[in-house]
């Protein structure tokens, strides 16, 4: 195959192997595990600085680099350890089936979810160990890092708190296989199976999980964005097919075409996936998609779309990577440059303290739904609302994950009298607001025709901020097939 120029950044040098502690650490203590940093927008700064960033962006640059233009069945080097992750991922995948779901009304997803994922972190420490014994002369035990393979490990299948599951674990599994390279568990020759092996195993499970336990998308953008739960999988996916004989963007539009090559590439076993848990055509409830296929002519250009969309829809957005944690040897809270450590708005916390957000998540699956109607007059009867908790449960790590938290709620708030009132007031009548809009007349809509266009073409966040630049509009049907080459 002819050599194809490529549209990423210059593949980084293989991550570099941990180095001894300097200087040598002689107490016998356990290494502290793995903590949280990245609580506020200025963290997040410090984050796109560390070394634990660079790390993570130098594992996904060379795995995207490493399966180019080759399929999942292509032959390569596949070393015991890659055999020995894989072959522990189909285990705990087959134990779906055995977990017995809860019934009853549910909010979010099934409550199973927690006894699977418990009997994963039973098993899971004893693999870890198994596994770490393979490094290859490694400058630190080994086992020091038993801590921080296992957090990212176990929270890349979602959160057992609330019930989610999206791009951020999928982050977790990419990290915790950059501990492994760093490891030296892994080398360069490995890096193909990582992603046609393993990650395609790990993704495999993910979606098992999904099916059964229904967990919730975390952080989705609904339609606006490129898929409810992953994101890397779709990049790892479009570099497969880069410089494909027959395939091109347009050709995923064509189940028939495409359903039988689901088994060989990323990319169009997740478009598969998507038609399986969702109903409508594919337009509506994945525009964005819809339209790289449309318009993206070649795979090339699709790959950086994505890379460059991931760099910004997930590696520097705060709800997405304040989940992270930082260890002391694996991914370290460190400066890229100088190597000292980054300050956090989280120093000074306990170590207890960074699961605070955990327990007010399961305080909310399990509190009962007491959302009043908006009408309600509430000086007319004695107050039901439920008090504030504590000023210590209000600080910025029980905010909305999508807020800034910089700055406190300065909106006044009325205050509201639970005695009742003696001085008579004229009955408040309610309109509710309308169901619809309101329908133009029919003359105007036969003098201003607008053109038909998807739902990305109406505005959406992701749609509008597309790496990809503005696309233009595509139809429907014998409207989409366009000439590809041009």
């Amino acid at each position: 195959m002819a050599s194809i120029p490529s549209s990423l950044p210059p593949t980084p040098p293989f991550v570099p192997p941990i180095a001894a502690p300097t200087p040598p650490n002689s107490s016998s203590a356990p290494p502290r595990p793995p903590r949280r940093k990245i609580f506020t927008e200025q963290d997040l700064a410090y984050w796109l600085r560390s070394e634990a960033y660079q790390h993570v962006e130098t594992t996904i640059l060379r795995l995207t680099a490493a399966v180019r233009g080759k399929a999942n069945e292509v032959e390569c080097h596949e070393s015991e350890a890659a055999q020995q992750l894989s072959s522990f991922l189909r285990q705990i995948r087959g134990w779906v089936a055995e977990i017995p779901l809860q019934q009853g009304p549910q909010r979010f997803g099934n409550k199973a979810f927690r006894d699977w994922l418990s009997k994963v972190e039973e098993a899971e420490p004893a693999f870890q160990r198994d596994l770490v014994s393979s490094a290859h002369s490694p400058a630190v035990d080994p086992s020091l890092l038993l801590s921080e393979l296992s957090f990212h490990f176990t929270s890349s299948f979602g959160s057992a708190q609330r019930l989610d599951y999206g791009s951020g674990h999928e982050l977790s599994f990419l990290a915790y296989l950059a501990c492994l390279c760093r490891l030296r568990i892994f080398n360069e020759n490995d890096e193909q199976a990582l992603v046609t092996r393993v990650f395609k195993e790990y993704i495999e499970t993910c979606r098992e999980v999904q099916r059964v336990f229904k967990l919730e998308p975390a952080g989705s953008k609904g339609v606006w964005g490129l898929d409810d739960h992953q994101h890397l999988v779709y990049l790892f996916g479009a570099t497969q097919l880069v410089g494909h004989p027959s395939l091109r963007p347009a050709s995923v539009l064509s189940v028939p075409t495409i359903e039988p090559l689901a088994p060989s590439y990323l990319f169009i076993s997740s478009i598969m996936h998507i038609h399986t848990i969702k109903r409508g055509p594919f337009h509506e409830h994945s525009p964005l998609l819809h339209q790289i296929a449309s318009t993206v002519p070649t795979f090339q250009k699709v790959t950086k779309g994505l890379w460059e969309m991931y760099k910004v829809e997930v590696l520097a957005k705060l709800p997405v990577v304040q989940h992270c944690r930082f260890g002391e040897y694996g991914l370290r809270w460190r400066d890229k440059e100088t190597g000292a450590e980054l300050p956090s708005s989280g120093d000074g916390r306990k170590d207890d303290e960074d699961e605070d957000d955990s327990a007010d998540a399961v305080a909310l699956l399990d509190a009962p739904i007491i959302t009043p109607a908006p009408w309600a007059h509430a000086a007319s009867t004695p107050s039901s609302v439920r008090p504030l908790p504590p000023s210590s449960r209000l600080s910025a790590t029980t905010t909305a994950s999508f807020s800034h938290r910089q700055h406190p709620t300065t909106f006044p708030l009325p205050h509201v009298s639970t005695v009742p009132s003696t001085t008579a007031h004229a009955p408040r009548s309610f309109a509710p607001p309308p169901l619809f809009p309101p329908r133009r007349p029919a003359a105007s809509l036969a003098s201003k025709q607008e053109p038909g266009g998807t739902v990305a073409d109406e505005g959406g966040a992701a749609a509008t901020s597309s790496p990809f630049g503005v696309l233009p509009k595509v139809g429907l049907g014998n409207e989409a097939v366009r000439d590809i080459e041009r």
